[in-house]
């Protein structure tokens, strides 16, 4: 079997719910005295709507398009320190299941949580077994659940950063607009798509695969 190595490296109800627990050392460090923009003010003072915008943006990232000829052949043995992205099948599952992960991960650790990584786990599993792929023999349900959960708060913590460069730079006028679309979007519980129903949506809060198809 080939072994190829590799360098480490719908909404959730919790976008439209109650308040979140986690500490304010979370929230967007910006100084917004200097903000004029009133709703890079709004989200910056309040830090419920900072984390559902989060999720929502996070929600935004597409899996890889990778051309069916790169991807890794069959009888690859996947190795500790992979890329999701060299391995599209097993980022799609990761993909279709993001918004209920979110939702889960917003309460505390129960066994519907519980049962829900394991599945998960399972599914990944049967995934690469599908696709003539294996992990190598060491790697564990538990360490195949910490690169889970690490690939999910990646594309959360990506996205704190993506928004906090747009509040920051929120005189931007695409900058400005995107924010209140957002704000309006977590507000009433609408999906970027549903909202694109009703107003255009800034280029640069859509998909990588919207914006390709983009004129």
């Amino acid at each position: 079997m080939k072994k190829v190595k590799h360098q480490s490296k719908a909404l959730p109800q919790n976008l439209s719910g109650s308040s979140s627990k986690k500490s304010n050392k979370r929230a967007l460090v910006v100084d917004n005295g200097n903000l004029r923009d009133d709703s890079a003010q709004e989200i910056v003072a309040d830090e419920e709507l900072q984390r559902r915008i989060v999720l929502l943006m996070a929600l935004q990232r597409q899996p890889s398009e990778k051309p069916l000829l790169n991807r890794p052949p069959a009888s690859t043995t996947i190795c500790e320190g992979f890329f999701w992205r060299e391995y599209p099948a097993l980022e799609e599952v990761l993909f279709d299941v993001m918004a209920d992960y979110y939702d889960l991960s917003g309460q505390r650790q129960s066994k519907l949580q519980q049962e829900f990584n394991n599945t998960l786990v399972e599914r990944m599993r049967s995934t690469a077994d599908k696709m003539d792929w294996a992990f190598e023999d060491s790697f564990s349900d538990k360490r195949l659940r910490d690169r889970i959960r690490c690939f999910f708060k990646t594309h959360q913590q990506n996205a704190k950063k993506r928004l906090a460069t747009m509040v920051k730079n929120c005189m931007n006028g695409d900058n400005a607009e995107a924010l209140r679309i957002m704000i309006r979007c977590v507000k009433t519980g609408c999906s970027l798509d549903e909202m694109q129903n009703f107003q255009p949506i800034p280029k640069k809060i859509r998909s990588k695969k919207e914006r390709r198809s983009l004129p």
